[in-house]
């Protein structure tokens, strides 16, 4: 009976340790004073609620749920007038956001999203990428013609992930002690 319960402690500990880890931080002044308000974290439903809460008014899609994968998200917004013109107030987040969440999207038209990013790997959302691709913009102005501007393809610049291969390190471990443990236990009997 004793060998069953330390198979459970063991299999509970496994399966912790190779969760998702994203900062979660929230600035108006850029990605460092982001970084000095908020720690990396295990990803978990209840973080991503809580991210997704925060910024639920300015994307209704993002909704709270109970899924267990994740994303780590990096977004750079400017707020915009309802004339289009920039207010100067900017907004820097980072944070983990549901694997299913499509996060770069559903944002209001009172914020210009101009960078956005999803990973998948361990503080992956510590690395900047290329500025979004700005949409297709009609400029419409009374007696004269419309004019059209679309703007260049994006590029997106990737570094090599920092603990991918911790990842996988970790697991195979994992693996290697939890059959161990097993054959133990078999052999007992």
């Amino acid at each position: 009976m004793n060998s069953l319960a330390v198979l459970v402690l063991f299999a509970a500990f496994v399966g912790n340790g190779s969760a998702l880890m994203c900062r979660n931080c929230v600035s108006r002044t850029n990605f460092e004073a982001c970084e000095l308000m908020g720690d990396v974290q295990q990803c978990n439903a209840t973080i991503v609620n809580a991210n997704h809460a925060t910024h639920n008014p300015n994307n209704p899609t993002l909704l709270p749920g109970n899924a267990t994968e994740f994303k780590c998200y990096r977004i750079q917004v400017a707020a915009v007038f309802p004339n289009g013109t920039d207010t100067g107030i900017r907004g820097y987040a980072r944070g983990c956001t549901f694997n299913s969440t499509n996060f770069c999207n559903g944002w209001v038209s009172s914020l210009n999203v101009t960078n956005c990013a999803t990973c998948t790997t361990d503080n992956c959302d510590q690395y900047p990428v290329a500025p979004t691709a700005a949409p297709v913009t009609t400029t419409l102005v009374p007696g004269a013609s419309t004019t059209t501007v679309s703007p260049g393809a994006a590029t997106t610049t990737t570094k090599k992930p920092s603990n991918g291969g911790t990842s996988v390190l970790q697991t195979g471990m994992a693996t290697l002690t939890f059959t161990s443990i097993l054959l133990l236990v078999l052999a007992e009997q």
